[in-house]
């Protein structure tokens, strides 16, 4: 086997700019496909493409991870180690070996999802070759393997690292994890606050996020336990249940306890069901959301406003634009950079709380007692009031009866400044969008940005 010049610019250039390219993999993508050697529900075992040691193996959560400490508990930490020493095992098994490399890389610039390098420093090696210098391509040199020897190295590690009576499964390691649950420290948090908790149930979000768990206490009571995915968002929310939520009485949760090291909350459960994908009949919808309108000056009056801070964000725009360019059909990016043009010259507007993501999915209804109630506060911040109707504004799209009984129950017009920021918030939401939704492989939410992008472009405003 021969070792080849590898072009290490492209490829920093495609780690920046392109998807995910684990979750590309996953999903099927013949340009992302790897030789995969291993896979369970949590977790995927796969051949490096640019090696620079014979079998180097890359290790992964299936779920699109960026943080190897904040994004795992104790317990889903040590699956995935758990797999990396058995990957680790199999590798030695396979190809010669003296002594094996493990460490973890990647950035959140490119290559963002946790990945694991496992690889086999080969005997004889001169020290001076050893170490980093064998892991290198400006070092070592791609290494060059034949198909057919891949094939082989791929076929035998797939072999040693089947599940079989000498190879603990290792899905079943944690209990905890396997039942649903959080880790111990996050359920001894819990109980310190509510009591003993009978029955713990996942109901996190899809998408790689916050984790949240429904509990329910052994003398009655049911609460939902929180850990956000970084300190920002748990600070938001905590933030916002300590200042200005308690505003809005019995439509949102009581922060029951919080625990800043865990990055963890418990709050009361509220009634309802989400309105995400919920049908009712006009008359209702209406009924909706004039009650949507209401709530969203509540929230916007929780609090005194303060002055305008400035222009809306601009500097990640060339970044996401990058990242959201292969989905864009022609005259989007010409459209989304003079939008964005304009952010200059906005008049200030007054800042207030805002929920930050206020969308159907987090809007909860009880059609039988009437009542509207609003959960996940992790986004929330101060900002212009009209933060709160980029995402809303998707929900009547093509239904100018409920665009007017929200602004009915909101209970005032939208001012022309508003109504400008209103339209740069959303062109930097829905390319933000569409740029995360592709390099974390997320259909819906590349959609959603596109179907933005189509709504402002044939109705500037709203």
């Amino acid at each position: 086997m021969k070792r080849v010049e590898f072009d290490e610019q492209a490829y920093a250039e495609r780690s920046r700019t392109g998807p995910c390219f684990i979750c590309r993999m996953l999903a099927g993508d013949p340009e992302f496909r790897h030789e995969i050697v291993y896979r369970d529900e949590h977790h995927v075992v796969f051949l490096d493409r640019y090696p620079t040691l014979l079998g180097k193996l890359l290790v992964a959560p299936v779920r699109h991870r960026e943080d190897v400490i904040g994004d795992f508990t104790e317990e889903t930490s040590a699956m995935l180690w758990q797999v990396v020493h058995r990957a680790g095992a199999a590798l030695k098994e396979t190809v010669p070996t003296e002594r094996i490399y493990v460490l973890s890389l990647g950035s959140n610039s490119g290559n963002s999802h946790v990945h694991i390098h496992v690889a086999a420093l080969p005997p004889g090696m001169p020290y001076d070759r050893q170490q980093t210098a064998a892991l290198l391509w400006e070092s070592a040199g791609l290494l060059e393997v034949p198909a057919e020897e891949a094939a082989r190295i791929a076929g035998q590690l797939r072999a040693a690292l089947a599940p079989g009576p000498n190879h603990l499964d290792v899905v079943r390691l944690s209990a905890d994890a396997a039942q649903g649950m959080p880790d111990r420290r996050v359920r001894e948090f819990a109980e310190a606050a509510v009591g003993r908790v009978s029955a713990w149930t996942d109901v996190s979000w899809a998408r790689k996020g916050s984790r949240v768990w429904r509990a329910r206490g052994a003398e009655g009571g049911e609460w939902f336990v929180k850990v956000h995915r970084n300190e920002r968002s748990h600070g938001r929310e905590v933030t916002a249940y300590r200042t200005w939520v308690p505003a809005l009485g019995a439509a949102v949760p009581r922060l029951v306890a919080a625990d800043t090291g865990l990055r963890a909350v418990v709050v009361t459960a509220m009634g309802g069901r989400s309105l995400q994908g919920a049908v009712h009949p006009p008359r209702q919808q209406r009924r909706i959301f004039r009650r949507i309108g209401r709530f969203a000056a509540s929230i916007h009056r929780s609090a005194p406003p303060r002055p305008g801070a400035g222009t809306p964000p601009l500097g990640k725009l060339e970044r996401h634009l990058d990242g959201a360019r292969a989905h864009l059909v022609p005259g989007d990016e010409e459209f989304i950079r003079a939008v964005a043009g304009t952010a200059a010259t906005l008049p200030a507007v007054e800042e207030v709380p805002t929920h930050g993501d206020f969308q159907l999915r987090n809007l909860r209804w009880d059609p039988d007692a009437g009542d509207l109630f609003l959960i996940d506060f992790e986004r929330s911040e101060e900002g212009p009031a009209v933060r709160d109707l980029v995402r809303l504004s998707d929900a009547w799209h093509g239904r100018p009866d409920l665009l007017a009984a929200f602004m009915e129950g909101y209970g005032r017009a939208l001012t022309t400044a508003e109504e400008a920021t209103l339209t740069v918030l959303s062109v930097l939401d829905a390319v933000s969008g569409i740029s995360y939704g592709a390099a974390h492989g997320d259909p819906e939410l590349v959609e959603r940005g596109r179907r933005a992008l189509a709504r402002l472009r044939s109705a500037p405003c709203l």
